[in-house]
């Protein structure tokens, strides 16, 4: 039984574009919401995720700590290689069923309501 794994096709963060370019002025206090488009290994479609990337000094001043991704300080490299070992963890014998992994993660386009 093959498994379907997840893969980011795309990105993006509309208020800090384009977001894998982006310098913040201090990497140790950002925080902002990231969307990812998530598809299957071998599969054209997609979902909509949004995560909450947020460095741990940022953490307590925020009072949203829903779909975090927390990093001791913020590279574009070290947020991508959190978001892949996360959604290595999500593969699933049905494509609903990754998704449904990675919503217990992520807020998914489809269960999103914005606090």
């Amino acid at each position: 039984m093959n498994n379907f794994v997840p893969v980011i096709r795309s990105f993006d963060c509309s208020d800090f574009d384009p977001i894998d370019k982006w310098i913040f002025e201090d990497p140790a206090e950002v925080d902002f919401w990231l969307n990812i488009s998530v598809g299957a290994e071998g599969m054209k479609g997609t979902y909509d995720f949004q995560v909450h990337v947020i460095t741990q000094k940022s953490l307590s001043q925020s009072t949203d700590k829903g779909h975090l991704l927390v990093l001791p300080y913020y590279s574009w490299d070290e947020t991508l290689k959190e978001l892949n070992k996360v959604l290595s963890n999500c593969a699933d014998v049905s494509w609903e069923g990754m998704f449904r992994q990675i919503s217990k993660h992520y807020g998914w386009e489809y269960e999103w309501t914005h606090r």
